[in-house]
């Protein structure tokens, strides 16, 4: 089973590197939109201003598992649709995944069991 982890993110550095270390031995592929939605870019921001891209941009990735598309959005969905374009057609399910959510070995273990069912 090939399951790609999709993300948006802005201005998550908090716990993105921890995030991205928790998924990625299952991931076949991992695709991330980085950049503000309009409300942001209101503010004036047009990229994250904390680590975030140092973070993406530095993390370990032997197998080339991870795509990053930046950009400023409209809102959400549309940052959503920005990753998607870079899914491969190989993989079997996208699990939407928050750049604050950090997963345990075995959690993802069963649902990927619960899948397989």
């Amino acid at each position: 089973m090939k399951i790609v982890f999709g993300m948006i993110v802005f201005n998550g550095n908090y716990v993105l590197r921890e995030c991205l270390a928790s998924v990625y031995e299952f991931a076949n592929q991992i695709v991330i939109a980085e950049g503000p939605v309009r409300y942001w870019q209101e503010q004036g921001y047009k990229t994250s201003t904390d680590s975030t891209n140092e973070i993406l941009d530095g993390f370990p990735d032997p197998l080339g598992k991870i795509s990053i598309v930046h950009g400023q959005y409209q809102e959400k969905d549309q940052q959503c649709n920005a990753y998607v374009k870079n899914i491969r057609s190989e993989n079997d399910y996208i699990w939407n995944l928050d750049s604050d959510e950090v997963y345990r070995k075995e959690d993802i273990e069963t649902v990927l069991g619960l899948l397989e069912k």
